[in-house]
């Protein structure tokens, strides 16, 4: 694992932005309300296994994309000593 990973609201951010899409585009496609993605990009919630999954589909990541996603995920529970919620 890379040392400095970011937020996951900052890799979302970058992946919407590499993709081409909307910001509307991808909470409606992964079906997150817009209150909860605004809350996601600044990093005030931290997603679900679940929500991760949707979010992976919604962008059409691939393989490596949608794992680097969940390890920056997994590295805030990590580093807040939060026990993981799959």
């Amino acid at each position: 694992m890379q040392e400095n990973l970011g937020t996951f609201g900052d890799y979302l951010q970058q992946m919407i932005n590499k993709k081409g899409m909307k910001n509307s585009e991808v909470y409606t496609a992964a079906n997150l309300t817009k209150q909860y993605f605004s809350k996601l990009l600044k990093g005030k919630v931290t997603p679900s296994k679940t929500t991760v999954l949707s979010l992976a589909v919604a962008l059409q990541l691939n393989m490596d994309e949608s794992d680097w996603a969940d390890e920056i995920r997994e590295d805030y529970y990590r580093r807040r000593g939060k026990k993981n919620i799959r």
